[in-house]
C-alpha cells in the first residue's frame, strides 16, 4: 500500500498543527533544558543566540504562546 492511502485529508490551502510537544526530541529538551541553563550559566553561560533558539524551540508551535506558522516567526526552517 502506498504512502497515499495513510494522508489526511483536509481543505486545500490549510494546515495541520504542528505538535511539538508530542515529539521525543521536544519532550527531552523541554525536559533537561532548565537544569542545563543553569549549570550553564555556572561555567559562565551560553551565547545569547544559542538560549534565544532554544526557547524559542520550545514555544514554537504551541498554541499557549500564540502559535504562529515558522515562517511569521522569522524563521527559515
Amino acid at each position: 500500500m502506498g504512502h497515499a492511502a495513510h494522508a489526511i485529508s483536509q481543505p486545500e490551502g490549510t494546515r495541520l498543527r504542528r505538535r511539538p510537544e508530542s515529539t521525543v526530541l521536544y519532550q527531552t529538551v523541554a525536559e533537561h533544558w532548565p537544569a542545563f541553563l543553569e549549570r550553564a550559566e555556572e561555567h559562565g553561560g551560553l551565547p545569547r543566540f544559542v538560549v534565544k533558539e532554544f526557547e524559542e524551540y520550545l514555544r514554537c508551535g504551541r498554541l499557549e504562546h500564540g502559535a504562529q506558522s515558522p515562517s511569521r516567526q522569522g524563521h527559515a526552517r
